[in-house]
């Protein structure tokens, strides 16, 4: 009895313990599910320059659904923005005690989650400009004002999707008879919406940006579309894949819309009505260059002779906002410096998204977008220049090579939070003219190195299968002509420079080629994420 009743006590505390040890773990379960969704809510916020502390709001709030109100009942909520895209929260409790507290004064339950979201990667510029072609003066390949030899474009609603053009192009013909009007089986991947570009401002930016473009129409002349629709070099007057065929050109729309508090959704940005509307010198409500930056650029029905454009900033061609018929440049939205930075969304369609438009647009319009500062306009490279805009293009984009020789374009922004990540990488219709496909990957600030893949192809309405290679670096004449051809790679120990992330593909072209084709970069994985 004696040996039962020391033995008692002890058993007493180890079945306390034992009770409340449980609890607590059940307690720190509950404060790590709170922690992780307050994370998950506020992050997507973080980028909001509008309502900075929304983020911290939306973060608390939740934590507070989940039963834990800073403050009360001895809780505390900690949130800290480590970036744009990345926040922590920290919840913090006491432990509750059922039999142990005669013998132990209590446990203090903290968790933290650290989330963030990735957008869709950037494509194609890590520059204030895309799409300038044959524009330039430097032979200096890293300088800004070196050619880019790649046009942005957009098809008409009634081209063949064969000629290039993955998302605008309504129809998919037979090769054997491109562009012959509205008809033929529908293309699966069209969207009405085309083309989303990102003109992406600064925090801090002291400077208007004018928002320009360079040969917004399409330059019908006669639809013989000689010489593959350019005249020269630095001339993108016209291009018509397979040729006009006596069907009606395309109309081009930009239309240029706020950057607002949610990255993740660009269906809500505002138009830029609200913007400079009592000031039409600024461009974005004037008559002269859009209706709230809006600007739909018709066909022209001969050669503007755009040829002598230099791209300079100090030229005055380069700010052109009068020239209502002719190519050139114009001058489309000054947007003041008082507005917010962040993602400012251009979109380009063809004239099918126009309310009236005719019932059919042939041929294929090649274009330039430039973001600048009013005042000193200039080319400049966000890589080098954190005063630099940038202007690249999301999900899909769309673009004209016109190359000879070899051609390393800019491909896409791959940052290391996507290490041991897969990447799909999708050309549609790609490398006619071309004889060696690479892709290349950041190693140093100016230098790149090959990366090994995988590529599937897959040709034709019913997608049958092609060409393959498995742990390649290269493709050997990659001609693709109405194919899918599909490149995937890991991204294992994944750890770019950090002044360079942008990864290139690389062509080796015959003389004159040309190359209409559709890009997109996907990586695996869900935007919005834990990570800690």
């Amino acid at each position: 009895m004696a040996l039962f009743a020391l033995l008692m006590i002890p058993l007493l505390v180890m079945t306390a313990f034992a009770v409340d040890l449980g609890a607590w773990y059940a307690q720190a379960n509950r404060i790590q599910r709170a922690a992780d969704a307050s994370a998950l809510a506020g992050v997507v916020w973080a980028a909001d320059y509008q309502n900075p502390n929304k983020w911290d709001t939306i973060a608390r709030d939740t934590a507070t659904k989940n039963s834990y109100t800073d403050g009360t009942n001895g809780v505390t909520v900690t949130t800290q923005k480590i970036n744009q895209a990345r926040i922590k929260v920290t919840i913090c409790a006491d432990g509750q005690q059922f039999f142990s507290q005669l013998v132990f004064r209590g446990e203090r339950l903290c968790r933290s989650a650290t989330a963030e979201y990735v957008l869709p990667v950037p494509l194609g510029s890590p520059r204030n400009y895309i799409g300038t072609g044959g524009l330039g003066r430097s032979t200096d390949a890293t300088s800004v004002y070196a050619p880019e030899r790649l046009w942005m474009a957009v098809s008409g609603y009634c081209t063949d999707r064969v000629q290039g053009d993955q998302v605008a192009s309504r129809y998919f013909n037979s090769p054997s008879s491109p562009n012959n009007g509205c008809t033929g089986t529908q293309n699966t991947d069209f969207s009405d919406e085309n083309y989303q570009y990102y003109i992406d401002l600064p925090a801090g930016r002291t400077y208007n940006t004018d928002v320009i473009i360079f040969n917004g129409n399409f330059v019908d002349n006669g639809g013989s579309c000689s010489s593959g629709g350019y005249a020269g070099t630095n001339n993108p007057n016209e291009f018509c894949p397979g040729g006009l065929a006596g069907k009606p050109s395309m109309s081009t729309t930009f239309s240029l819309y706020q950057a607002d508090g949610t990255p993740l959704d660009d269906t809500d940005n505002p138009a830029m009505s609200a913007i400079s509307t009592s000031n039409p010198s600024q461009g974005c409500g004037s008559t002269t260059a859009g209706v709230n930056g809006i600007k739909t650029f018709a066909p022209v029905a001969n050669n503007p002779g755009d040829s002598n454009y230099d791209f300079n900033p100090s030229a005055a061609n380069f700010t052109d906002t009068g020239n209502t018929t002719n190519s050139g440049w114009w001058r489309i939205c000054t947007i003041p410096s008082s507005a917010p930075p962040g993602r400012y969304i251009m979109r380009v369609r063809n004239q099918a998204a126009v309310a009236g438009a005719p019932a059919q647009a042939n041929g294929s319009n090649a274009y330039s977008i430039v973001a600048t500062p009013s005042t000193s306009q200039r080319l400049c490279n966000a890589r080098t220049d954190t005063t630099c805009p940038k202007v690249y293009a999301t999900d899909y984009m769309s673009v004209y090579a016109l190359a000879n020789g070899s051609a390393n374009f800019f491909l896409a922004e791959i940052g290391p939070e996507h290490a041991g990540k897969k990447v799909t990488i999708n050309l549609w219709d790609s490398a006619e003219g071309a004889t060696e496909l690479r892709i290349k990957k950041p190693t140093g600030t100016n230098t790149w190195a090959d990366q090994t893949f995988s590529y599937t192809s897959q040709c034709g309405p019913s997608a049958t299968a092609g060409a393959s290679g498995t742990n390649v670096t290269s493709i050997s004449n990659p001609s693709f002509n109405g194919c899918l051809l599909q490149i995937t790679f890991t991204l294992t120990g994944y750890s770019p420079p950090a002044d360079n992330r942008w990864w290139r593909v690389y062509y080796v072209y015959g003389s004159n080629a040309t190359d209409r084709t559709t890009w997109s970069v996907s990586i695996t994985g869900d935007p919005v994420h834990l990570i800690q």
